[in-house]
Order: C-alpha cells, then sequence, then structure tokens
C-alpha cells in the first residue's frame, strides 16, 4: 500500500517521498489535490467573473464567437478591430507615443471572460 509520509519500517508500507506519493495518489483519484487550484489567473491575479455575472451585452456576443477564441476578448477584437480598433491604435500610438491598451484589455477580458465557461 502507498501512503503519503513517513511510515516504520516493516509496517507494510513502501518508503516514498511525500511528493511522489501525492502525484501517484492524486493521478489514482484516492485523495484529494494538496491544493485546490486558484481560479485567478497566475500572471495577472485576474480572476474569472461567472457566467451569470457577465453584463448583457457581452452574453450577445457569444454567438459570434469561434473556436479560435479564447474569451470575448479575442471575439471583440475580431469584429472591431477590421472597423476602426486597428486605425485607431495606429493614431493613438503616433499621437499619444504610447499604447492605447488594446491588446492588454484583450488579454483581461479573454481572463475574465473565458469562452470554456459556455462552449
Amino acid at each position: 500500500m502507498l501512503k503519503a509520509g513517513r511510515h516504520s519500517p516493516g509496517a507494510g508500507y513502501v518508503d516514498v517521498p511525500d511528493d511522489i506519493a501525492r502525484q501517484i495518489l492524486n493521478n489514482c483519484g484516492n485523495i484529494p489535490p494538496a491544493e485546490k487550484p486558484s481560479p485567478v489567473h497566475v500572471l495577472t491575479g485576474i480572476e474569472p467573473i461567472p457566467y451569470e455575472d457577465w453584463p448583457a451585452p457581452f452574453k450577445a456576443l457569444i454567438p459570434f464567437a469561434i473556436p479560435q477564441d479564447v474569451g470575448l476578448g479575442d471575439t471583440i477584437e475580431r469584429h472591431v478591430g477590421p472597423i476602426g480598433g486597428r486605425l485607431f491604435a495606429k493614431w493613438f500610438f503616433e499621437t499619444f507615443n504610447r499604447s492605447c491598451g488594446c491588446d492588454t484589455r484583450r488579454e483581461k477580458w479573454n481572463i475574465q471572460y473565458p469562452l470554456s465557461l459556455v462552449l
């Protein structure tokens, strides 16, 4: 029998380091993970918003999503970009010598409004 932790010799257990024993047992489904994964995005600290709390206009965009879209940020960029979004971003950069924040906003919306919650 395999158990995490140290055991006395001859007790019928194999002495296996805790991290390895936990991985084996987790993969077998015998014990819950040591730490529940956080829904918060690791790099940004942004948490996905539950579908029930999405603004109505964002819910209305779901039919326009395609399988390659990670979140609503991709869907919005694909529809707004060709009708002026890219021109605005270029004008903004040339005028103010800095980004308009479109790429950052798209990534944030992809994390906050992931299509994996609804598709």
